[in-house]
């Protein structure tokens, strides 16, 4: 199946990818997810690590931005932090993913 036409969810990622550095390089998907708008975890994948996050392709492009934001944060603050964790670290990088893409 085809991406979805998210031309906002694009433009976002490639902005979090230019100016909020990650450990690894990243990876998104889209596919339909149960109960969740959006996940991430660390993988192998060819012989070196990367971050994959997925989208549910059900959403539309404004939440799509807004969950790859959230799981963006995760990525930043993976080593600072339990990556399933929300707290101080995870807030942070959810601040400065946020103000990147979301406020004008």
């Amino acid at each position: 199946m085809a991406r979805p036409d998210w031309p906002l969810t694009w433009a976002a990622l490639r902005e979090l990818r230019r100016a909020v550095p990650v450990a690894h390089p990243v990876h998104v998907r889209t596919c339909e997810l149960a109960g969740v708008w959006g996940d991430c975890w660390l993988r192998r994948r060819r012989r070196r690590w990367c971050f994959m996050v997925r989208l549910d392709r059900r959403q539309p492009d404004e939440l799509a931005v807004q969950t790859l934001v959230h799981e963006y944060a995760h990525l930043a603050a993976w080593y600072s932090a339990d990556p399933t964790d929300h707290g101080d670290a995870w807030a942070l990088a959810y601040g400065r993913c946020y103000r990147l893409v979301l406020e004008p």
